[in-house]
């Protein structure tokens, strides 16, 4: 039995709502950590689809650069913006 496209798509974009609620809801740093993951399987599952139903691996390569690369500086800014906060165990760091 072989998956279409479509049902691949439709499994890594729920793995990426998952984690991306993840992230945005939880205060808790491992379920941040839980959610990023999750965010980047979802995207690896995505790359491998397009890889195998293109069968371009360069193609596809610069795609899934391009797309991480903008995840990565988006998660960041967030991590940056809620380490300014008291929303993610700002009482840890202020013990060192």
């Amino acid at each position: 039995m072989e998956l279409s496209l479509n049902s691949i798509l439709i499994f890594s974009s729920i793995l990426f709502v998952i984690g991306f609620l993840l992230i945005i809801t939880r205060k808790n740093s491992i379920l941040i950590f839980i959610g990023i993951k999750l965010i980047l399987i979802a995207f690896l599952v995505m790359f491998l689809s397009f890889i195998k139903q293109n069968g371009n691996v360069i193609e596809g390569r610069i795609i899934f650069i391009a797309i991480l690369s903008l995840i990565i500086v988006y998660l960041l800014l967030f991590f940056f913006q809620r380490i300014g906060s008291n929303s993610l165990n700002n009482k840890n760091l202020k013990n060192k």
